[in-house]
């Protein structure tokens, strides 16, 4: 069985979950059945995490209590995560955590983690104060979890930020990228600031965690300070990226701050940052909110391959229609077609908004009943 572990482990950490389940079955169910150790279990229990398979996690569950290994650690620590995987399987995982004669902290991240991502709010405070009624001590993957439960209000995440700040984990980069993000979704971008203000070394991460904060909150000319002062920050752990960038972006869209855009836009072929649909939409959309439609169009044309979807074409189409470009967006519509891409709903949106606005009210019956009525497809809109 030993080399039978090996091969499992080894199927897990490479991605083949289905293949190391169905060798776990063909293992069990011949003749000689494997002799099953405890740390066979954590291995199939994060392949069925992985797959979201409740009944295999209910059968290996079963096997668990079958060969006594229900009290091991990490065992019933991989249980739980399994079971958090599926919603309809939350009490399972809250019933195997309330069963821990001893829980670990990889078992509580585990069970925190799952209720989270989830949105069960409720679930996850329970687990979390039940760590007050005994020794276990949480870690800065605890309080990040915890920051990270949604529909919470500014009460829950002070309450948070001073465990964090008894536990002394307050400066590790995921708790304060986690409390910027909190204080932000609560509106509390005083906390969010004083936060990032206080952090010794200042990432990327928390920065970008700031920026998307005040993007949230429509603090659209603090976006743009931020980002200056984060070109002045000589500590920085790494270079700019992506999300940085597309979040200044869309900032100089909304403030029609083309000179900003364009050194933005230096900086992404300067830095090589990976040109991917994300940041050639960002482009497309500042240029064109910018009433630059020419630069716009010259970016969409240049991107390539996988760097160009429906997204980066709805982006376009609307730009032509915001600069009162309707027959170019009415061109651009035609070739989505032709690249076989099918329009949706924004799509439509962006020109027949785009008409009526520029009241053309002749131009849009005559574009609807062309492309919409002709092909029987039925477009809902209003005056």
């Amino acid at each position: 069985m030993r080399r039978d572990n090996i091969s499992l482990r080894k199927l897990v950490a490479d991605g083949f979950y289905k293949e190391a389940l169905s060798l776990f079955s063909h293992l069990h169910s011949s003749s000689s059945s494997p002799t099953l150790h405890s740390f066979t279990f954590p291995t199939l229990f994060k392949a069925c995490a992985k797959l979201r398979l409740p009944s295999h996690t209910q059968t290996l569950h079963a096997h668990l209590h079958k060969t006594g290994f229900h009290a091991d650690p990490y065992a019933t620590s991989a249980l739980t995560a399994a079971y958090s995987a599926t919603p309809r399987h939350f009490p399972d995982a809250l019933k195997v955590f309330d069963e821990m004669p001893q829980p670990n902290v990889a078992s509580l991240n585990a069970a925190l983690s799952g209720f989270s991502l989830n949105g069960r709010s409720g679930e996850a405070i329970r687990v979390f104060q039940r760590i007050g009624l005994g020794p276990l001590r949480p870690n800065s993957v605890t309080i990040a979890c915890m920051l990270g439960v949604p529909h919470v209000g500014v009460d829950h995440v002070a309450l948070v930020h001073c465990c964090a700040l008894k536990l002394g984990v307050e400066f590790d980069v995921y708790v304060a990228t986690s409390l910027v993000t909190a204080y932000s979704k609560c509106e509390e971008l005083v906390s969010a600031t004083k936060v990032l203000e206080e952090l010794p070394v200042k990432s990327v991460v928390s920065y970008n965690a700031f920026i998307t904060g005040l993007l949230r909150n429509g603090v659209l000319h603090l976006v743009l300070d931020v980002f200056r002062e984060m070109m002045r920050e000589v500590r920085l752990d790494c270079k700019l990226n992506s999300v940085t960038l597309v979040s200044v972006l869309s900032a100089c869209g909304s403030l029609q701050s083309v000179r900003l855009g364009m050194q933005v836009h230096g900086l992404i072929v300067k830095l090589e940052v990976d040109d991917g649909v994300m940041v050639v939409t960002a482009l497309v959309d500042m240029y064109s909110k910018c009433g630059f439609w020419h630069s716009a169009y010259d970016v969409f044309t240049g991107a390539e391959g996988d760097s160009r979807n429906l997204i980066t074409w709805n982006s376009m189409v609307a730009g032509m229609m915001l600069n009162k470009e309707s027959e170019r967006a009415v061109d651009m519509f035609r070739r989505l077609e032709s690249e076989e891409l099918k329009p949706d709903s924004a799509t439509w949106n962006s020109m027949i908004n785009g008409f009526a606005q520029q009241g053309v009210c002749g131009e849009a019956f005559k574009f609807i009943y062309v492309t919409a009525w002709k092909r029987n497809t039925w477009v809902c809109f209003k005056n």
